[in-house]
Order: structure tokens, then sequence, then C-alpha cells
């Protein structure tokens, strides 16, 4: 892997430019029917995702290769999972797929993971498709663990796993 750089977004990072690495990232999820929004949204839905929380972007050689955003403190609406712990949340998460598999994915966990601990959070969760097994189980690798479920329909067309990993 080439010289990648994560940094947080920048006022001159192409929203358009983010919203195509959503589309390919996630075309994969898509063929197999599992309709995530960063799979289809528009320009205007990748910014308003962006300004919920603090994003990252994954660069090399100019070109934005991995995002993320991160979320603290949050609520979990929709959903079973309760704490007690100050906690934050990621999501609209991808890597170009012809980095998928080389590290780049677990580097900008890494990085949300960390400010999230500096925000002063205990726990981070994300949701994922229930169908999307592939994605439970590399989340599992890296320690999250379900602790609930959520309901986004129609919004998308499955119900969501939500996972936890403590940052303790």
């Amino acid at each position: 892997m080439r010289d990648i750089l994560i940094r947080p977004l920048s006022i001159n990072d192409s929203i358009e430019e983010i919203t195509s690495l959503l589309h390919r990232a996630y075309k994969k999820n898509a063929d197999m029917n599992i309709l995530f929004v960063a799979s289809h949204q528009s320009d205007d839905v990748t910014l308003e995702r962006l300004r919920e929380g603090t994003a990252f972007i994954a660069e090399q050689d100019g070109k934005i290769v991995g995002t993320i955003t991160s979320t603290f403190p949050i609520e979990v609406p929709h959903a079973e999972y309760m704490t007690e712990h100050p906690l934050a949340s990621f999501g609209q998460f991808a890597v170009d797929p012809e980095l998928q598999h080389c590290g780049l994915g677990r580097r900008l966990l890494e990085t949300v993971e960390a400010e999230a601990i500096r925000l002063g959070a205990e726990e981070i969760c994300l949701d994922t498709a229930q169908p999307a097994a592939h994605l439970i189980a590399y989340y599992q690798k890296l320690g999250y663990e379900l602790r609930g479920e959520a309901d986004w329909r129609p919004e998308v067309n499955y119900k969501s796993w939500v996972m936890v990993k403590s940052l303790g």
C-alpha cells in the first residue's frame, strides 16, 4: 500500500468524489441486494452525513481512496442497545475496492476509535445489515460484539445489527 494519508475532511475535498467512492465501495453489497444508503445516496446526502460528525479521508496521490465519519456523543434511536457509558459511533465507512483487504479499513477504524477515546467515549458502535455476514465477521475480528438490533426500513431493505466495541 503506497503512501496513504488519513486526515480530517477538508473544505476542498470533492463531495462528488466521496459519493462516487461510496457507490463503488458498496456495489458488492448492492449486487447481493443489500441496499445500504451509501450504495445509492446523492451528493447532498453525502454532505449531510459528513457534517453529522468528524469525517476522515484516506488520500493516495491526491485521490480520495477511503472515508469514515465518527459521531460523539450519540444516542441509539430505533435500537435495542442501551448503555450508560459515553458512546461514539461511526458510519459512511468506505475503502476503494482496489485497496480493500490491504489494511486501510483497519487504519480508518483505528483513527475513529482514537478520536472517540480523545473525546471521552468508552464504547464505539456501528450498525450493519444482518444479511451481510462478511461485514459482521470483519467487525467481530476487530473486537466488535453484537449487542442489539436496529430497524431503519424503509430507508434500507434489511434489519441491522448494532455492534459495539469497548474502548477501555
